[in-house]
């Protein structure tokens, strides 16, 4: 039996144009972006929501550098925390 199936429209990452399921936007550019796409910048404590395009401009390796140092204190303050009220047995 032959059946006619309208076409349907997909969402696909503006870097790699692959067809995903899931996608995430660029802070600094907009575009929608797939997790294969996603940058990692280095020295980076915490993933930046941006693509593989902005991951060196300028800009944002500025804006991340300005910030890396206050999350670095937040999160080892916090894992120090978390360790002293640790209830596991040593």
């Amino acid at each position: 039996m032959k059946v006619t199936v309208p076409a349907k429209e997909v969402e696909l990452c503006d870097v790699c144009r692959r067809e995903v399921a899931f996608l995430d936007t660029c802070l600094y550019c907009g575009n929608r972006y797939c997790l294969t796409c996603a940058a990692v910048i280095a020295g980076c404590i915490h993933s930046v929501r941006v693509c593989r395009r902005c991951e060196n401009n300028e800009t944002v390796l500025a804006i991340v550098s300005k910030h890396a140092t206050p999350i670095k204190v937040a999160i080892a303050t916090r894992d120090h925390e978390i360790k002293a009220n640790a209830r596991i047995d040593q």
